[in-house]
Formats: structure tokens, sequence, C-alpha cells
């Protein structure tokens, strides 16, 4: 009940049984981060399959309880954690809790998507500004576009109290919006409305509609709150149209759909200089190019640089302009104080931005942190609890904290969401790699290959398995075709020296990795906690390039 979910579960009465029998149940506290850490235990130990190992007595148990009971109190009271002033039991008991559904096009040209999806996202970072109401994340909220899901279904797998959804008609210049907030546990609508209007007038129905979940919920804002709810960063509604063709493409993130975001972005700032939020769309689309290797990383972050500072020079408080800038200083310039001031600062104005989190998270475990690269990596997936992205950037954390079986278990749950999604089957491939499980694993990385459409850091990773199981003639292969390749597309240096690592190659592996540093290539900000470089950690070689990174030798 706590965890909001069985410890197994499965198509038939067997295949639950079989797993009961032979698989070790997850730690509840990957299924509901808000769950103490001694309760998370105490749950686990109630249902150990040896009954040696169990509680001997309801008395025992009962202490326990009554002990963790006494710890959550002195934790609210100290207000020392943000998580323990909330009840561990889930964040919709005492608190306001909603998901923004994308909006359906009704228009009759059916071309209004990137509306649809813009007017969802835009009332979904309105709303998150508000302390008092839990905001599901983009990504879980939109996963069920286009699906015919009961409004109960979703509302638990979101575990929220409230959805708001709608539709939109736009013929010529006329809009009709429809707008419902809806009970998820009895259906009930709480709130609906029906706007017919221009298009010039789509920031006040904005507003309407954000004020309207503030009434109905019964929410009480601060001044700061209600400024951002009605807070607008452009009056101009053609700029702003072409603002969100650009994030529908944003957020597509393939190479076309990012060079031809950063087009729509450039459109809005002609019409608009001061637009800050496209201008910051431009140094996002900039990192994602980078970080995909779509292109050089010498060739887009210090595009992606200028964007940023030039967005915050405008508007200080967007917060996905300072991501964007710690992202720079993190993965580009190496720059770690900066970097951290800049996630610190991106979250102060925005606490339930997923990204900041996930960046933030990554920034801890490269200064050592785990324990809290872990903490950041669970908010994540608190806020986008059905996300792929969430559930595997946590496996990735905590394989690099040295938790390979957590970390298993996470790739394992990211699959779950996506079948066969490439990078979760490459990652948990690799992992069982780690574990000596050659076979498995390799057979698991190819297939990701595969489905990957030949991605050069997939097959990198197959030629790493290759190599450290032995098989030094198709790791030499791989080798050969990525050399070959480079004169096609852009090749990380750090791919080969992860393949020359492996093929136990020290001197060429951390030649590779110098010409790396040359090139600022992306991949070496985590490589101190990088799994398939341990072995490099003491050559003095290695231990002066992270003084070149100014980061710490462990």
């Amino acid at each position: 009940m706590i965890a909001r979910q069985l410890p197994f579960d499965g198509n038939t009465p067997l295949a639950v049984v079989m797993k009961h029998k032979g698989e070790k149940p997850r730690d509840p506290k990957f299924l509901n981060p808000q769950i103490p850490d001694d309760l998370s235990s105490l749950i686990l130990k109630c249902i150990e399959k040896d009954k040696k190992n169990r509680y001997q007595s309801a008395g025992h148990l009962l202490s326990d309880l009554n002990r963790i009971e006494m710890a959550i109190d002195s934790q609210v009271k100290k207000k020392t954690d943000k998580i323990s002033e909330t009840s561990f039991i889930g964040y919709s008991e005492g608190k306001n809790s909603i998901a923004v559904l994308p909006f359906v096009d009704l228009s009759p040209e059916k071309d209004q998507e990137y509306f649809c999806d813009g007017l969802a996202e835009e009332l979904i970072s309105v709303l998150s500004m508000i302390s008092e109401l839990h905001v599901v994340a983009r990504t879980s909220a939109f996963s069920f576009k286009g699906k015919n899901v009961d409004i109960r279904e979703i509302g638990r797998k979101l575990n929220v109290l409230t959805l708001l959804e709608g539709s939109v008609r736009k013929a010529g210049n006329r809009l009709r919006i429809t707008a419902q907030l809806i009970n998820t546990e009895d259906g009930f609508h709480l709130w609906t409305e029906r706007y017919n209007r221009e298009m010039g007038d789509i920031f006040a129905i904005q507003d309407d509609i954000s004020l309207a979940i503030v009434n109905s919920l019964k929410l009480k804002l601060l001044r700061s709150e209600k400024e951002a709810v009605v807070k607008r960063h452009t009056e101009n509604i053609e700029a702003y149209n072409l603002y969100l063709q650009g994030s529908y493409l944003l957020n597509k993130s393939t190479k076309d759909s990012l060079v031809h975001a950063i087009q729509y972005f450039e459109q809005a700032i002609m019409l608009e200089a001061d637009y800050a939020k496209a201008i910051a769309g431009i140094s996002l689309a900039y990192i994602y190019l980078g970080w995909m290797y779509f292109l050089p990383a010498k060739e887009v972050f210090p595009k992606a640089k200028h964007f940023a500072i030039k967005a915050l020079e405008i508007n200080e408080t967007l917060a996905e302009a300072h991501i964007a800038l710690a992202n720079i200083k993190m993965f580009y310039d190496w720059e770690w104080k900066e970097a951290e001031r800049e996630i610190k600062r991106a979250l102060e104005i925005n606490p339930s931005s997923t990204l900041a989190h996930d960046t933030y998270a990554g920034f801890c475990l490269l200064m050592g942190d785990k324990d809290k690269a872990i903490q950041e990596a669970l908010k994540y997936v608190e806020l986008d609890p059905i996300s792929f992205s969430a559930y595997f950037h946590l496996g990735v954390f905590l394989l690099r904290s040295g938790k390979l079986q957590d970390a298993k278990n996470q790739f394992q749950k990211s699959l779950e969401l996506v079948p066969n999604h490439p990078f979760g089957l490459w990652m948990l491939g690799q992992v069982l790699v780690l574990e000596t499980l050659y076979e498995e694993g390799l057979s698991m990385i190819k297939t990701a290959y595969e489905l990957s459409e030949n991605q050069a850091a997939i097959l990198t990773a197959l030629g790493w398995g290759f190599a450290v199981s032995g098989n030094k003639e198709k790791a030499h292969n791989i080798l050969h075709d990525l050399k070959k390749r480079v004169k096609k597309e852009y090749i990380p240096p750090f791919y080969f020296a992860k393949i020359q690592n492996g093929l136990g190659n020290k001197e060429e592996a951390l030649n590779c990795l110098d010409k790396a540093y040359e090139e600022h290539d992306i991949s070496l900000a985590p490589i101190k906690t990088d799994e398939t470089f341990s072995d490099l950690r003491s050559e003095p070689r290695f231990i002066a390039l992270l003084e070149k990174m100014s980061l710490k030798a462990q």
C-alpha cells in the first residue's frame, strides 16, 4: 500500500508465484521516493523469503514502527529535509496534485498538434511555480497522448488527485478551447469552461485556466507565485506561435528537428528581439545537438553559451536558461562552482524542474556525493513517475555509485515503460557484461545496436563488451568501423578510448582521452565515475587529466 505497487506482478498466477520464489523484491523506496530509508528496510524485512530473517514477533515490529515514527516527527519539526515535510505515504496526502494532459486537436485541418502540446506545456510550466501544488512533469503526462485511458487509471498511474484535459479547435484566427478539471477518484468535474476567442486572446485564456485551477483547488498563492501565474514572456502572438512550433520540434530531439527548432526560435526573435524564452530555446537546442553527438561540442556549446547568457541578461528568473548554462559549465567548460551556482538558482526558481534535478544529480555524482546524486535522481522519478528517462538516469547514477543490482532494477523498470528502447537494452547489457554474463550482455547490446539504427555510442559499447570478454578480433573490427565512420560523421575520441581500454591498451586509451580533452568532448565530464574506466583511475596520466579538468581523483 505504501509503495502503491505489488512486490511481484505477472500475466498469470503461476508467473507471480515463480517471481515470489526466485526474485528479490524491489526496494519500496524506488517505487515511492518519499518512503524513509528505515521504513523501506522494515518492509523488506517483513517480506524476507527466509522466515528466520523476518520479525519474530508483532512486538518487535511495533517497536521499530514507533521508532521510525518518532524519527519522522523529529525531522518534520527540524524542517531539515523537504521530503520529510510531507507524508512518506505520498504527495497527494496533504498536498494538491495535478497532471496536465496534452490538449486534443479538433481543428478541421488537424494541423494544430504543436499548439495543443504547447498550451499544455505552458500550463505545466506556470502551475509548477506554485508550492502548494504537485505537478507531474511533461513526459509522464504526455505518455497518455492519443490513448483512451480511464481517468481513474491515469490518476492511479500518475498518483495525482486531479487532471486537466481539454481540446483546441482553430479555424482561421478563431479559437475554441475547452478545458476541464477532473477529480481522478470519482471522475467528477470540478471546473469546466469553453472559450470562443480570437487567437490574440490566448494569453488571457491561459491566465483564466491557471487561476481557475487555483480557485478550484483552494490554493493560497504567495505574491511571487501569483505574479508567476499571470506573467507573460511576450505579447506578440505571432512570435509566441513560432516559439510553440520550435518547442514542439525541440522535444522530438532528432538532428533535423533540432535544426528546425532553432530556425523557428530565430524567427520568433526576429519579431521580438527580447523574447528570452525563445533565446533560451536556441541554447537548449544547441546543447541537445552536442549531447546526442549530432555535432562536435566545440561547434555547438559556445553558441549555446552565448544564447543562455543573452537570455539571462533579459530575464534572470528564467529557469531553463540557468539549466542550459549549468550544463555548459559542467559538460563543456568544466567549471564546477559556476555549474553548481546555476543549478541551484534554477531550482530556486522552479523546484519542480525535472531537468534541473537531473542535472544536479549528475553534478553531485561528479563531485563524489553519490547519496545526494541518487536523492536528486529520485526526485526526478517522483516528478516524472512513468518516464523512461527518469528511471534510465536513476539507473545510470546507481551504476556509477557501484550499485549494480539496483541499477539493473531501474534499467528493467525503464524497459517496462518503453519495451526494447535501445538505451535501456544497452545499459542493461553493459551491467550484465560487468557481471561477467558476457553472452547475455553482448546479445542485449547487439539488439540495442540493431534497434538504434547504427548509433555509434551503442556500437562502441558493443566493441568494449567484446574487448573485456576476450573477443579481441571483433573489438578491433568495431574500432576499424568507427575509424571509417569518422569521415562521414562525428565520432568522439572518448569512444575509441573506451574500446582501447577494454582491450587493455592503456597508453592508447589515455592518448584518446587526451585528444578528447583537447576537443572538449562532453563524454569526459563523468570520466571519474565511468564504470568502464575504473582500472585507469590509479594511472598518473589519468590523475593528471582529472586535475586539468579541476576534478579530484577518488
